[in-house]
């Protein structure tokens, strides 16, 4: 990618003649934010004049003997910086012979039980993970007008706080912090010595925005290395007024062990260690046993916060998300002329694709990826928030990153900060707020007809005591509102989940599906939030008799071999597959594809066509049809002779491109193949309901494919391999870092 050669210094230098010695200045808040200190270093001999400015004019004043190395200040009067409210002042120090100067804002992170709270007030740390990709420079940026629209885009977005992953901010990212207001996670490149952890905290101090520190990322935590852990806490501890979390997913503590000190309940991790850690972290960034990340579309407030139990602190749920989505290939010229110039990762996959004859699919699989990550992205989102044992989150990913593996789309917007297709930031912030709405929605969102449904409705709150408040709530068909309920809400406590009302209604009878739309808003005080799902409403249907199956030459399967298919194809019948049967297949998912990964799926299609005209959908595979690709399979379809239009399309990786579907048909010879791999459970109305217009659909006239196979073509496609096991799931861990 052309990244090779971009070492060294990339900025500024300066020469500094400390006349007296005065080396630097940090600002710390107390615990209660009644009083902060002005910290001095060096010139311990001379006496110091230390100022405190709002703007131009001196709000306080002191004067250091010699030996006195700080002043402490009232901050009576003052105003606290925080994200909503960044209030800066500057702290000037003189001596005789020399000037410096810091600014600084009045502000204190604290972790009290399992809770955060900033400068007093509940906090919920809604961080993004920052991973040093910067498509037109390479490096970071030295342009702070570069960061403070990052910034602007993040908070607009409804993030409050930033993680760094394996990276110190440069000063330029720190100072547009300070101005703009986010809160800042700095977290040290792995196997950072205890003397550059000093110089690294020393630099990062002197901006109010940095107000946590951490070691790394997903090192391997053993007991020798707990020690180290301690002394970097105490360094934290001792020169700032930041919090201290030992690592970013605390391998050999909470997963992937080395020794059989663990324990089984209420998950397997390795307590003695964990309590040692205790004694001098403030709080954790967990892996949450990926149940918030690679297996996000499982993950249930349940067993997160049954789990959670054990740590007895403030949790950070790490890298949250990590849903790729298909590559976009149409930024491959915003490449030209930059650093990185000619991108090799986006033209060896569009040879790639054009090798397997899906070029012509590449933009639709893109556009259907992003919102089917936009799905599982808001179901993540809420489930973090369903949790009582979280007190925020790092999200992985905020754009897409490729410097950290090559074609890693894993962000909601491009890497250069666009959202992706069908985005918008005021459909982000209803999950991503200071207060979001929430639903128990049903496992299944397909529902029978004339079925009563019972769904609770809850609040998390971080935006301060609302004393009391109007809940509405629709549910809408198309322009119709089937349901219409207000409720008046007795006072919403700041910091934590509250049960605002049980909504309990029958579904609809109608005679096709139908969609419905749960819209629930909340207004009081100055808040002012809404959320919505969709629920999917299935009539009874009837599957055609096995007598007009017959007459209509239609052989209904299960399974069965090549030989025993073809032979029913020779003899002109119609072949009605329920599974993969004798094509090579591949497992299929509700959790999208792992970003960067080669395995697993990243998007799906859905043609217009008569088995799906009446079956409610957006183009694409949705919640409506998460129980159906959960535990399903995939059919290989490779064969690059014409286009590649199953009825419900599913794609591969783009870095190992196949054509595969979960519902297609052809002509082959005298009869007819339709072919269904979804899982059709009994116990989904949606797929009891498709499994009976499949059938009807196969004993009716419609039932004319459009493609024709030969035999020989379908001795090619039955006599494929099909690929190996790919299960998805990447364990928190880079084999290539080792803790020493």
């Amino acid at each position: 990618m052309g990244c090779e050669c971009t070492g060294g210094i990339f900025g500024d230098v300066a020469l500094r003649n400390l006349e007296d010695g005065l080396k630097d200045i940090w600002v710390s808040t107390s615990e209660d934010c009644r009083s902060f200190t002005v910290h001095t270093s060096g010139a311990s001999d001379r006496e110091k004049t230390v100022r405190v400015f709002d703007g131009e004019r001196c709000v306080l004043s002191a004067k250091l003997r010699r030996g006195e190395c700080s002043a402490t200040f009232p901050a009576e009067g003052l105003s606290l910086w925080s994200p909503e409210s960044p209030k800066l002042y500057v702290a000037a120090v003189s001596t005789e012979r020399q000037k410096e100067r810091v600014r600084f804002g009045i502000r204190r992170l604290r972790a009290v039980g399992t809770n955060l709270f900033l400068n007093g007030k509940p906090f919920y740390f809604r961080g993004t993970c920052e991973h040093c990709y910067f498509p037109y420079t390479v490096h970071p940026p030295r342009d702070k007008m570069y960061y403070r629209a990052v910034i602007r885009k993040q908070k607009q977005l409804g993030f409050n706080a930033i993680r760094f992953h394996t990276y110190v901010p440069p000063v330029e990212y720190m100072e547009a912090a300070d101005e703009l207001g986010i809160v800042m996670e700095a977290e040290t490149p792995n196997n950072t010595s205890l003397a550059e952890w000093e110089e690294i905290i020393r630099f990062c101090r002197r901006h109010p925005a940095v107000s946590l520190y951490s070691t790394g990322n997903e090192l391997q935590i053993d007991d020798p290395y707990v020690e180290h852990l301690r002394a970097c806490g105490d360094l934290v501890h001792r020169e700032t007024d930041s919090l201290f979390s030992p690592m970013s997913a605390m391998r050999g503590i909470e997963y992937n062990f080395v020794d059989s000190d663990t324990v089984d309940e209420p998950f397997r991790h390795h307590p003695r260690r964990l309590r040692e850690v205790g004694k001098f972290c403030d709080l954790y960034n967990s892996y949450s046993l990926g149940l918030t990340s690679y297996f996000s579309a499982s993950g249930t407030h349940e067993v997160l916060d049954e789990r959670n139990a054990v740590y007895g602190k403030p949790l950070l749920s790490h890298e949250i998300g990590i849903h790729g989505t298909y590559i976009d290939l149409s930024l491959e010229e915003r490449y030209r002329g930059t650093r990185i110039g000619d991108t090799e990762f986006m033209s060896s996959v569009r040879r790639h694709l054009e090798d397997k004859g899906l070029s012509d699919r590449a933009n639709l699989y893109y556009r259907n990826s992003a919102a089917w990550q936009q799905i599982l992205r808001k179901h993540c989102f809420e489930t973090v928030r369903r949790c009582e044992t979280f007190s925020g989150f790092d999200f992985l990913g905020e754009i897409d990153t490729h410097g950290h593996t090559f074609g890693y789309c894993v962000g909601m917007m491009n890497e250069f900060y666009e959202l992706k297709p069908g985005e918008t930031a005021e459909n982000v912030r209803r999950y991503n707020s200071d207060t979001v709405l929430l639903a128990d929605l049903p496992s299944c969102v397909n529902l029978d007809a004339a079925s009563a449904v019972h769904i609770p409705l809850l609040v998390s709150n971080f935006g301060g005591r609302i004393p009391k408040a109007l809940l509405q709530i629709r549910i809408r068909s198309g322009g119709k509102v089937l349901y219409r309920k207000e409720v008046r809400t007795g006072e919403i406590p700041d910091g934590g989940l509250t049960k605002l009302y049980v909504l309990d209604f029958r579904t609809p009878s109608p005679e096709k599906p139908m969609k419905l739309t749960l819209h629930v808003s909340l207004s009081g005080g100055d808040t002012d939030c809404e959320n919505a799902w969709d629920l999917y409403v299935f009539p009874k249907s009837a599957a055609p008799s096995e007598d007009l199956l017959r007459r209509k030459n239609a052989v209904v399967l299960n399974d069965c071999g090549p030989e025993s298919l073809k032979n029913i194809l020779k003899e002109g019948k119609n072949a009605v597959l329920f599974s993969p049967g004798p094509f090579p297949s591949s497992e299929v998912s509700w959790q999208i594809a792992l970003a960067g990964r080669t395995t697993g799926h990243l998007a799906t299609a859905i043609a217009d066509h008569p088995l799906t005209e009446d079956f409610p959908h957006d183009g694409f595979c949705g919640m409506q049809f998460a129980r159906m690709l959960e535990g399903g399979r995939s059919a290989v379809l490779d064969l690059t002779e014409f286009p590649h239009r199953p009825v419900i399309d599913i794609a591969s990786s783009y870095k190992n491109a196949r054509r595969e579907a979960m519902l297609f048909e052809f002509r082959v010879g005298g009869g007819k193949l339709l072919v269904c791999t979804l899982n059709l459970r009994q116990d989904d109305p949606g797929a009891v309901w498709l499994k009976n217009r499949i059938l009807s659909y196969a004993a009716g006239e419609d039932f004319q494919p459009a493609k024709t196979l030969t035999e020989e073509q379908l001795d090619r496609l039955l006599g494929r391999t099909g690929p190996g096991p790919e299960a998805n799931a990447n364990e928190a861990q880079n084999p290539n870092e080792s803790a020493v």
